[in-house]
């Protein structure tokens, strides 16, 4: 009776950890994007 339960349950749990190594990985490309943003500004500002 519960077995199909369980099942959800153990998938929720492999999502979750899924989305957090996805989350991980994302992290430095969001941050070097953010940077790449922030000197193109600073540049910009700097020679115009």
């Amino acid at each position: 009776m519960m077995d199909w339960y369980e099942e959800y349950e153990r998938d929720r749990e492999f999502e979750a950890k899924d989305n957090w190594k996805l989350m991980i990985a994302a992290a430095p490309v969001v941050t070097v994007f953010v940077f790449a943003v922030y000197v193109f500004n600073v540049v910009k500002a700097a020679l115009f």
